[in-house]
């Protein structure tokens, strides 16, 4: 089912006459639902095995915003699903946002500090600059883990 919902003061917000309106709040609740069941749940597991050491949660690169580039290289995932056609850069943004929320509760709540992804390899519209792009449409390339790695390097206190 194609669908958009509108994020709490999105003003603007218009809803395509081809998609279904579904709630923020739904879509939040599911996220939430679904990542406690596996992700989430596993975040714990790891922050507590690791105990009492510190534990830094790396938040998922942002969504790339050219849909020809997905369609020409869909990935494993959506591989069996590209015929349907590729989701709103606008609608994968706001996926990702309301992703990258639940996970940054959670790590609040669970005591657990967030990496945000490197603001150089993030567009003024907040989708992954062109140059950290991989042929995936879910991952980012080699270059975008070496500025995650300076950020980490960047957290380590000084010996």
């Amino acid at each position: 089912v194609r669908f958009d919902f509108a994020v709490p003061g999105e003003d603007d917000f218009i809803l395509p006459v081809d998609r279904q309106l579904i709630s923020y709040e739904l879509m939040k609740h599911y996220f939430s639902d679904h990542m406690n069941r596996g992700f989430l749940e596993s975040i714990k597991f790891l922050k507590e095995h690791y105990s009492p050491c510190r534990f830094v949660q790396v938040c998922s690169p942002p969504p790339i915003s050219d849909s020809e580039h997905i369609a020409a290289h869909p990935g494993g995932f959506f591989k069996d699903k590209v015929q349907l056609g590729v989701t709103p850069s606008k609608l994968r943004w706001k996926l990702y946002d309301l992703h990258t929320l639940v996970i940054s509760e959670f790590c609040r709540n669970e005591g657990i500090e967030m990496l945000l992804p490197p603001p150089r390899a993030i567009t003024e519209d907040g989708f992954l600059a062109r140059p950290y792009w991989k042929e995936d449409p879910t991952h980012a390339n080699a270059a975008y883990g070496q500025l995650v790695l300076d950020q980490i390097r960047g957290m380590l206190a000084p010996c």
